[in-house]
């Protein structure tokens, strides 16, 4: 059976369905209900849809939507750890250390934790290279303020930098837990 939209007799500026048989009009109500499927899921599978939801992954349809959206999102950045595993010793042209595997991983591994929890709160790409001891570096700049993350096999520390000229106050600790993580990456943002 066809369904067709056509002027409502009270309002003919609103359209209202006819679901009467129509011959050679249309297509099936089951096309339609696949092509507004699609075009549900397409919907919900933009960045900009999913950025205004917490990153609970169970309200949506689809788990596997939020982590196509992950990796779309963070895809520069696990390049950027990807080409770390190809620097060699002296890397900066000093004697830097090559990056290990293992911080490579756990930096991957961070940074999706770290995307999964502020994503609804925005997301900067950060700047990656390597460390001076064999670590992974991610930095983040946003307005005067400056967020250096230093991941290592077994440790993730941080320095903030809170304004640009010489005497700007400067922090730095150890992160824990994404608690840790969430809580710099609000400070970063001016929300803190």
């Amino acid at each position: 059976m066809a369904v067709v939209m056509q002027p409502t007799q009270q309002n003919h500026d609103a359209l209202g369905t006819d679901d009467r048989l129509v011959r050679g009009m249309g297509i099936s109500a089951n096309e339609i209900l696949e092509h507004l499927r699609r075009l549900t899921q397409m919907y919900y599978e933009s960045s900009e849809v999913l950025l205004n939801y917490p990153p609970d992954s169970s309200l949506l349809v689809n788990p596997s939507i939020f982590e196509r959206f992950v990796r779309r999102s963070l895809g520069d950045t696990f390049n950027d750890l990807n080409l770390l595993r190809t620097w060699d010793v002296g890397w900066n042209g000093y004697d830097a250390p090559k990056p290990e595997h293992t911080a490579i991983e756990h930096a991957r591994s961070w940074i999706t934790g770290l995307f999964q929890t502020v994503a609804s709160l925005g997301w900067i790409k950060p700047n990656v290279t390597g460390g001076p001891e064999g670590g992974v570096v991610f930095e983040w700049w946003y307005g005067k303020r400056k967020l250096t993350v230093y991941v290592e096999e077994q440790s993730i520390e941080y320095v903030q930098v809170w304004g640009t000229d010489v005497d700007a106050k400067i922090t730095d600790g150890a992160i824990a837990s994404m608690s840790d993580s969430r809580e710099i990456w609000m400070w970063l943002i001016g929300l803190e």
